[in-house]
């Protein structure tokens, strides 16, 4: 059947759709509670201080919600440079395994 004139077609519809929705919300909990190999925190654990050098200014304390912007608006690229607690000299933005986790979850958002 090509058309959604049935009952059978909406309600296979419905299902399909409710089947999707349980799929996104069971995807988002597991991604939420996710750990790190080598990171202490969770993803959506906004705790980590972060520093980080944009537009040639050293800018900090961020936390994973503000590093995840500055990601999608392309202001934080996988060589930017940044450093938190911890570490003996600034990195690449790439190095960090909490925020390369970022970049693979939240990538840059196309202008």
């Amino acid at each position: 059947m090509n058309d959604f004139s049935s009952i059978e077609a909406l309600v296979e519809f419905g299902l399909g759709a409710t089947v999707a929705q349980q799929m996104v919300n069971t995807m988002n909990t597991t991604i939420s509670t996710m750990k790190v190999p080598g990171v202490d925190n969770p993803l959506n654990d906004n705790l980590t201080a972060y520093f980080v050098v944009v537009d040639n200014q050293q800018c900090g304390p961020i936390d994973n919600e503000e590093v995840k912007t500055l990601i999608q608006s392309q202001k934080i690229t996988k060589e930017t440079l940044m450093w938190t607690k911890g570490m003996a000299a600034w990195k690449p933005a790439v190095e960090l395994a909490s925020v390369n986790a970022l970049f693979m979850l939240y990538p840059p958002l196309i202008k």
